[in-house]
């Protein structure tokens, strides 16, 4: 999997998720008009958060849990 910063005018942040949330690459300060292919070899990522350079504290191994605000779910 990979993910671009083309066409940003600001780095990011890039924590790459497995399925159970675990951070399985935490890429900080990605600048803009970068090709990062990414998690490491033998790692399968699912999704990826994006933040802010600096907003986390997130390193390799931690677990995130997404959680939907009120009002903000859809029901099926």
């Amino acid at each position: 999997s990979s993910v671009h910063t083309l066409f940003l005018r600001f780095p990011l942040d890039l924590v790459f998720l497995d399925r159970s949330g675990t951070a399985v690459g935490v890429y900080r300060n990605v600048a803009p008009w970068k090709l990062l292919v990414a998690p490491p070899r033998g790692s399968a990522s699912f999704a990826v958060l994006e933040t802010n350079p600096g907003e986390h504290s997130l390193v390799r191994g931690d677990r995130v849990e997404l959680v939907a605000l009120g009002g903000l779910a859809s029901s099926p």
